[in-house]
């Protein structure tokens, strides 16, 4: 059974691109476009472009008709394009793409490109003039063909030095239009200045991805001590391996404030009549929604400790987020919440490179078990 895993495991990483491997392909394919030397390697680099970002199959691709293609000018004075192909898979039924330029970046464009690169040859006498991927070679009409295309794009990518072999059944289980946003951004200063080697652009992809990295986590700082008034904010994770009785135990993790930090007094502070009307002295900050941006918070790396965060971002926020969703001026709100389920995502990262058994585990545990029961108190009940 445990060879059976191990395979199966193997066999499904096999299915799919790394991003690595994707940002590898996307850089050699734009070059390879760019020095394409005659219509047939340029406009099968453009399939090639085309079906990284849709993800769509090859004999319906290759057998786009100019017809099939409609452009629709819409009242706000932007344009959007409709897209049919026909899957003989499916009976020959019709599939419709609605591109904007923005759900699926610049595919319309790309389209449209392949469309007036091949519109000199719309004119020669053959079979494939309605196509939309033609290409003219030794004076004829030729079509890209789903039964060669993969290995010549792969041969033509090659000569460029890539080591990825493009694979149409590892693209549609991949997906790579979010890669090739970020990618397309320095490639079109790299067109500017003289030509890179793959090894510099990765150099520089990898500091612009780190330095987009901190942007978005520093917005994120700034929202929450916008929403938590009076807190110091920190973007440390810090996790311990066990768990450790002296602390305080949260529905989060643990804290390790002592109790008399500006932190718990902005929180008496902020509840002092609730504990006067309850005849309680507080001891402890109670605010668990700020736990996972507090310098004092800790989480551990075990299964009861990572349930317990899968809950908060599961369960709690996404109630949370559906009592505001018919609130007015709900904005700042609805940031908020999802500033903290992207904090919640990045310990849970760090947890699994940490320990990916536990998280395992613990998602193992809230399928069959439902939310942990630190989290009871904060979920609406709904009685029937």
């Amino acid at each position: 059974m445990q060879r059976y895993q191990t395979h199966a495991k193997r066999a499904s990483l096999e299915k799919t691109y790394s991003d690595e491997e994707l940002i590898e392909l996307v850089y050699h394919l734009e070059q390879a476009i760019e020095q394409a030397r005659d219509s047939k390697q340029r406009v099968t680099l453009y399939f090639a472009k085309i079906q990284l970002k849709t993800c769509w199959n090859t004999a319906p691709m290759c057998a786009i008709e100019l017809s099939d293609i409609k452009e629709i000018e819409l009242p706000t004075s932007k344009k959007t394009m409709v897209i049919m192909l026909q899957k003989a898979r499916k009976g020959y039924d019709i599939d419709t793409y609605h591109l904007d330029g923005r759900t699926v970046n610049s595919v319309m464009q790309d389209l449209l490109h392949v469309k007036a690169l091949t519109e000199p040859y719309r004119e020669m006498d053959s079979p494939f003039k309605s196509l939309l991927f033609i290409y003219q070679e030794y004076g004829e009409l030729g079509c890209v063909k789903g039964t060669n295309i993969t290995s010549y794009i792969n041969a033509l990518l090659e000569a460029q030095g890539c080591g990825v072999r493009y694979n149409s059944q590892r693209i549609r289980k991949s997906g790579a239009n979010y890669i090739y946003r970020e990618v397309a951004k320095d490639l079109r200063k790299y067109k500017k200045r003289m030509r890179h080697s793959y090894s510099t652009f990765i150099q520089h992809y990898k500091q612009v991805e780190e330095a987009d990295s901190q942007t978005t986590l520093g917005e994120a700082i700034q929202t929450m001590q916008s929403y938590f008034t009076g807190r110091e904010i920190s973007a440390d994770i810090i996790i311990i391996d066990k768990d450790n009785p002296k602390y305080q135990q949260t529905p989060t993790g643990l804290c390790v404030s002592k109790g008399n930090d500006i932190e718990a007094q902005q929180y008496h502070k902020e509840y002092r009549l609730l504990h006067k009307e309850n005849g309680q002295q507080a001891t402890w900050c109670s605010d668990y929604l700020a736990c996972i941006w507090c310098k004092y918070f800790r989480t551990v790396a075990d299964p009861d400790h990572v349930w317990q965060l899968l809950s908060y971002r599961d369960y709690v926020l996404a109630d949370m987020r559906a009592s505001v969703s018919n609130l007015e001026g709900n904005e700042q709100q609805k940031e908020a919440m999802e500033v903290l389920k992207n904090r919640v995502n990045d310990i849970l990262r760090q947890l699994g490179i940490r320990n990916p058994q536990a998280v395992d585990q613990a998602e193992e545990m809230q399928r069959n078990q439902g939310m942990h029961p630190f989290w009871s108190f904060a979920i609406s009940a709904v009685t029937v």
